[in-house]
């Protein structure tokens, strides 16, 4: 058996681990380990414990996905409701709704896309000001304001699951590291927000992932 396995956790993926031996017998192992490995259906925790009779592993390093894991929602009401919020925000400094949203989910490919030669926060801005203009720079405490005063109200159209604070508090208990591998295209401060949401905190992980 290796002697290490890496679970990444998220709402498109259903975990099975296999050991493939030397006449290619594959091995379901029965993960019960992780109280709450999401289910892709309505993002639901499972309940699973680890069986280790007759089987040596260790699992060293669960990743948790965030949006629709930890933190249940519906993915397109939650940028619906967060789009909302910030054009409100920025419309009385000059941003028209529609043009704002369209420059933010530019800006957004163009994190997807950045093959790390740069940070997301840079990519980002790169574009956004190719878009308004150098002087928009001006404008990022505009944007921090949001996510400080503003952002929680999106918190509304998110859902709570007390087991994904009980999943993620056992597995440090049982000794497995544990970070939150959300994809990284909001400012550490959105993502803290999110997180709190979820009834965790930042220190309940090693790392969390953010656009810096």
């Amino acid at each position: 058996w290796p002697n290490n396995y890496l679970i990444s956790v998220s709402t498109t993926s259903t975990i099975k681990l296999f050991c493939i031996q030397q006449k290619n017998l594959k091995v379901k192992l029965t993960l019960q380990l992780v109280l709450g490995i999401m289910k892709k259906l309505k993002a639901q925790l499972l309940h699973y414990t680890i069986r280790t009779e007759n089987i040596k592993m260790s699992i060293k390093v669960v990743l948790f996905d965030l949006d629709g894991t930890l933190l249940p929602m519906d993915q397109d009401i939650f940028v619906k409701a967060y789009f909302s919020g910030i054009a409100a925000k920025l419309a009385p400094h000059g941003y028209e709704p529609k043009a704002l949203i369209d420059a933010i989910w530019a800006g957004t490919m163009e994190m997807i896309k950045n093959d790390g030669k740069i940070t997301n926060e840079e990519a980002f801005w790169n574009c956004f000001t190719s878009l308004y203009g150098k002087q928009a720079l001006a404008d990022m405490p505009l944007f921090e304001e949001f996510y400080k005063e503003n952002f929680d109200a999106v918190k509304e159209v998110c859902d709570y699951n007390p087991l994904s604070t009980k999943t993620v508090k056992q597995l440090k208990e049982l000794g497995i590291r544990v970070a939150l591998a959300t994809n990284p295209i909001f400012p550490s401060i959105a993502t803290e927000k999110r997180i709190a949401w979820a009834g965790l905190t930042p220190d309940d992980f090693e790392l969390f992932t953010t656009y810096e």
